[in-house]
């Protein structure tokens, strides 16, 4: 009977964990250490869930593509630029759900975006291009007369008139 598993083993087992990333704006007129001090809060309601905290982006203050209302106790106001920043982080549905209603409750919170992702570093990399030299054009020794290629070149043009004809026959009538 040592073998035989308890069922609060197997539901410990059988928990399903999904990795999730929650993005969210932040009040525009929060300090540095406030900021710091939010995402340290919601990363310590992360491990304190037995959650797994995988990674995070740093706040940035963003330019808002149309104004937001945030609704405190005492007053509606309104922002066109917030903090932007993210947590990924794998757990369980009733952890998500804990982070969620305290993403909703907290009043620093404009607006937030809770999915599921992939645990990959899905942030595009930035592409180097390479600069085109510019193309020379070549020299051209005016003493020395056209070549028989490029006389066969400006001579290959069709002429107004034969795209008239073309055009003609091309019509139905």
């Amino acid at each position: 009977m040592a073998d035989e598993k308890t069922t609060e083993e197997i539901n410990n087992e059988d928990e399903v964990r999904v990795v999730y990333e929650a993005g969210f704006l932040l009040l525009p007129n929060l300090s540095d250490e406030e900021l710091n001090a939010k995402i340290d809060s919601f990363k310590a309601i992360i491990s304190e869930s037995d959650a797994e905290y995988i990674s995070e982006g740093s706040p940035k203050m963003q330019p808002l593509a149309y104004v937001m209302d945030n609704k405190t106790t005492t007053s509606k106001d309104k922002y066109d630029h917030a903090y932007f920043a993210w947590i990924k982080f794998c757990s369980t549905v009733e952890v998500m759900e804990k982070i969620k209603s305290t993403l909703t409750s907290d009043n620093t919170v404009i607006r937030f975006l809770l999915i599921k992702t992939s645990r990959e570093d899905t942030l595009a990399k930035p592409v180097r291009r390479r600069a085109t030299p510019a193309k020379e054009s070549p020299k051209k020794d005016v003493s020395e007369p056209k070549k028989k290629e490029e006389k066969e070149e400006d001579n290959s043009r069709p002429l107004p008139d034969d795209i008239d004809k073309s055009i003609d026959e091309l019509i139905v009538t």
